[in-house]
């Protein structure tokens, strides 16, 4: 693969003694995964009807499976049924590392296309039962409609789609106990000391890197709900998180 010239350089700066193991892993196989719906049969039911040869289980998510190159879930009638979502599996963390706790009310600030949103609405109803509410927003129009129909193909009914500006939020100081948001780039150090020092919107905020402009999540952050801290600050990492 030929990258940019311009990236190359930037990468390089950024991770010193591995840019070669960086560069190397884009000759790696490519890793694909699904994560199964829990919410419409559990994992005992899944594996009597698995129509997939290849499934390993992904470490830090037990309902995620890697699945080989061959296979097309995409393809299966089982997805459009909602049975399972199909996901990169460096994403399937969010459900697993979020500190859920009863009746907590959790607002996903970029949620399209809604593998962030799934994930977590999952780990919520494994750990609460009904007892909480997901509220899944993206500011874009377009990727709002994708997200309302994976959430609907989801099916949980403690999950609402919204499509507002994050300062339309504003108003609800303190009703949520956890926003998720997704940054769009390497946290910038006047995003790192934001954090530290000053204004954290709620009680609990994760922090996602994915690689789009990262100017729109600052704003979303800075603009958004505010509450006061009551938490432990949690910062992730994760290549993608759709």
């Amino acid at each position: 693969m030929k990258l940019p010239v311009a990236f190359e350089e930037k990468m390089k700066r950024l991770l010193k003694d591995e840019y070669e193991a960086y560069l190397a892993s884009y000759k790696l196989p490519k890793y694909q995964g699904l994560r199964v719906n829990t919410l419409k049969l559990s994992l005992e039911e899944w594996e009597k009807i698995n129509p997939f040869t290849s499934l390993k289980t992904v470490p830090w998510c037990k309902e995620g499976f890697y699945y080989d190159a061959h296979e097309k879930p995409g393809k299966h009638p089982y997805y459009f049924a909602g049975l399972y979502y199909i996901q990169e599996p460096s994403a399937m963390s969010p459900g697993a590392y979020l500190p859920i706790e009863p009746g907590d009310r959790v607002l996903d600030m970029c949620a399209a296309p809604g593998g962030k949103t799934t994930d977590i609405a999952a780990s919520l109803r494994e750990k609460l039962g009904d007892n909480f509410v997901l509220v899944a927003n993206e500011v874009m129009k377009q990727r709002a409609g994708v997200l309302a129909s994976n959430v609907a193909l989801w099916g949980d009914p403690n999950v609402v789609v919204t499509s507002d500006d994050p300062s339309a939020f504003a108003p609800l100081e303190g009703f949520f106990d956890i926003i998720v948001a997704r940054t769009d780039g390497p946290l910038s150090s006047d995003m790192r000391a934001f954090i530290i020092s000053t204004g954290i919107p709620a009680p609990f905020l994760a922090l996602f890197f994915t690689s789009m402009i990262s100017a729109r999540i600052a704003t979303a952050i800075s603009s958004g709900v505010s509450a006061p801290i009551s938490r432990p600050i949690g910062v992730w990492t994760d290549s993608i998180t759709s």
